[in-house]
């Protein structure tokens, strides 16, 4: 950004940019056993200090306090999107 607004200033015009900044990251478990993802598949998530086996385990609590019904959650670099 420094060279761009030198930029500016060395051409008198502004040079408008801009970025695109990451949302909330929430860290998941790793699934012992992988899950074929299809439409209207329903997952489970759950704390990960409460509950181990088939639910895919979520390491903070504010993540149940943050999304609501109706929110996507963006999975594996955004490659993959779960409708709540």
């Amino acid at each position: 950004m420094r060279l761009v607004r030198k930029i500016e200033e060395h051409t008198g015009k502004p040079i408008p940019y801009m970025g695109d900044l990451q949302g909330s990251s929430v860290r998941v478990s790793r699934l012992k056993n992988p899950i074929t993802l299809h439409k209207g598949l329903k997952l489970s998530f759950m704390l990960a200090d409460k509950s181990p086996g088939k639910y895919v385990l979520v390491f903070h609590n504010a993540f149940f306090e943050i999304v609501k019904k109706g929110d996507v959650v963006l999975a594996d670099d955004r490659k993959i999107s779960l409708g709540l």
